[in-house]
């Protein structure tokens, strides 16, 4: 059975490459904690420069506890992660305008499809 992110609508969760049906959710990614090398990601109608992505998670302004959620915004765009006792930084980039209670459950969905 396929997963969706309920709140984004994106489909399936479990396979990457994801279809983002509209363009609120701009990438969705995985990353090692320990060396923040991005292991698993899509990007929809955009371009997303992994390595700018890899250099905001190795920022020392980035401090990512597992179960705390972290966002902010950058140009047009919003970030929210959060990270797992596994070593795993989940990675969601969207509209500003995308609620942050939407973003984390859309997060929290990408965690259990990762766990399997």
């Amino acid at each position: 059975m396929e997963q969706f992110c309920r709140q984004c609508q994106t489909a399936p969760l479990i396979h990457f490459p994801l279809h983002f049906p509209t363009p609120i959710c701009r990438f969705l990614g995985v990353a090692r904690l320990q060396d923040r090398a991005i292991v698993a990601s899509h990007a929809y109608n955009t371009i997303i420069d992994l390595n700018g992505v890899k250099e905001v998670l190795t920022s020392d302004q980035l401090s990512v506890r597992p179960g705390v959620y972290f966002s902010f915004a950058s140009g047009g765009s919003a970030w929210h992660l959060v990270s797992d006792v596994e070593g795993r930084i989940f990675i969601l980039i969207s509209e500003r305008s995308y609620p942050v209670r939407a973003a984390n459950a859309c997060l929290d969905e990408l965690q259990r499809s990762v766990r399997g």
